[in-house]
């Protein structure tokens, strides 16, 4: 089956939404019956413009009285209960009065005029002008109320229609249930959609510079084109660091031979000047030494097996308190983990290094969790600044020579340990205590 593109999934998407969508709303609006006219009394209106407190009713007091279609029978009754005079209240139909079905009182309008109806078993009697009177119960449609005030502005009642109001807050529960309805299915979908484009993302962050195209051809169009594309930049990358290390060595083969021959004449000078230059000689190879480790390292993946941690550390303890240095092991237990025994060899080893060198001593500690193998490596050195933490393990990076002693380098050993730190899958970080350096290895366990 060929693979969509994304720009055809998320179009799909969305025209499914809509459809979806239209179809609930199509539903809704055979399915809710449409709402009918609101009704209230007049001693409801009376209660609201006499300032007392009201649900149904909102008042407010303004400069002119409403306008619109008047009711002379409303006013009366309106102005017997607020016992005034009917020239200073207002009665304005909110709509068209249509009558109440059933037993009792309703108005209809008739030209332009309010006709009282009332109804019952014994028949229907119509009433108009001053043989009308409304009772102040009577169920009537909605209408907008106003009486005078004494300092001549007006207050008004104007009524919410609770049928009106209910019927909305249905249709806003129907489109809130649709859209929980609608969530969970589009949330899918589109986790469907991103999910190859995640993937990618995932084997971007852990690829290594070995081995040919890392990234699986897989999901939509674009996500392939993208992983095609990413193929070929990762196979250039790894071509081009094989001819870095090719080219490293073959300088540094090169460079040995005329060191070894420089150490043979350096016999047959007479000392002081022949230790200085065995001592220039001796850093010269190192520097070398650690050039190539640097070009190396993940130029080919991890040679995984079971490592004793514990045992490894034990082991380079012992061979650098032979050599004199102060290096010594605090905390420990036994640790198994499937590592590359070479590349963390060489990062503890580096970290030893560094440690002895500008603090003077290393005290290691090995502590393990259900997820990390923890090994921290302290100094008492001068430590380094916070602001230079982030520098001290880039390339060829050297901190300011009145914090080293003078001391000279390369500046690789700790961007050794970083780089082999990210080629298996573990954490470096630096930290300054007081006083001295930490360095901290956090190994995978799984």
């Amino acid at each position: 089956m060929r693979p969509l593109s994304i720009f055809s999934q998320v179009a799909g998407l969305a025209l499914l939404v809509l459809l979806v969508a239209m179809g609930i709303s199509f539903a809704l609006a055979l399915a809710i019956p449409a709402p009918t006219a609101g009704q209230m009394n007049i001693e409801e209106m009376v209660w609201a413009l006499e300032a007392k407190p009201s649900w149904v009713i909102e008042t407010d007091v303004r400069t002119a009285p409403p306008v619109g279609r008047r009711s002379p029978l409303v006013e009366a009754s309106l102005a017997a209960g607020l016992r005034v005079d009917p020239a200073n209240v207002r009665a304005i139909w909110v709509g068209e009065p249509q009558g109440a079905a059933g037993t009792g009182e309703s108005i209809l309008l008739v030209g332009e005029r309010d006709v009282l109806v009332r109804s019952s078993a014994s028949g229907v009697k119509l009433r108009s002008g001053d043989d009308a009177a409304v009772s102040r119960l009577t169920l009537l449609p909605l209408f907008t109320g106003a009486v005078r005030l004494n300092d001549g502005n007006w207050r008004w009642g104007i009524p919410d229609d609770p049928v009106r109001t209910a019927w909305r807050w249905r249709i806003l529960a129907a489109f809130v249930i649709a859209t929980v309805l609608l969530s969970a299915p589009v949330w899918l979908i589109a986790r469907r959609i991103v999910a190859p484009v995640e993937q990618l993302g995932r084997r971007a962050a852990s690829s290594r510079m070995a081995g040919e195209d890392p990234f699986a051809l897989v999901g939509p169009l674009e996500v392939r084109a993208t992983a095609r594309a990413m193929n070929g930049m990762h196979n250039r990358l790894v071509a081009q660091a094989a001819e870095r290390v090719r080219l490293i060595a073959a300088i540094a083969h090169d460079l040995r031979t005329p060191i070894t021959a420089l150490r043979l004449r350096a016999n047959a000078i007479e000392e002081p000047l022949r230790g200085r230059m065995s001592s220039d000689l001796s850093r010269l190879s190192s520097m070398i030494g650690e050039m190539l480790d640097f070009a190396a390292i993940g130029g080919r993946p991890p040679q995984l097996s079971e490592v004793d941690l514990f045992e490894l550390l034990r082991t380079l303890v012992a061979g650098r308190v032979e050599a004199g240095d102060d290096v010594a092991m605090t905390t420990g237990e036994p640790i198994i983990l499937v590592t590359d025994r070479d590349l963390l060899n060489r990062a503890v080893e580096n970290l030893i290094d560094n440690a002895v060198k500008y603090g003077g001593q290393a005290r290691i500690s090995l502590i393990g969790s259900l997820s990390w193998a923890v090994i921290r490596i302290d100094d008492t050195g001068p430590g380094i600044p916070d602001d230079s933490l982030a520098e001290a393990i880039k390339p060829f990076e050297r901190l300011d020579a009145s914090r080293t002693d003078g001391r000279t380098g390369t500046g690789l050993g700790l961007s050794i340990v970083h780089d082999i730190a990210r080629v298996l899958g573990a954490r470096f970080e630096l930290r300054n205590r007081s006083p001295g350096l930490s360095a901290t290895l956090m190994l995978p366990r799984s």
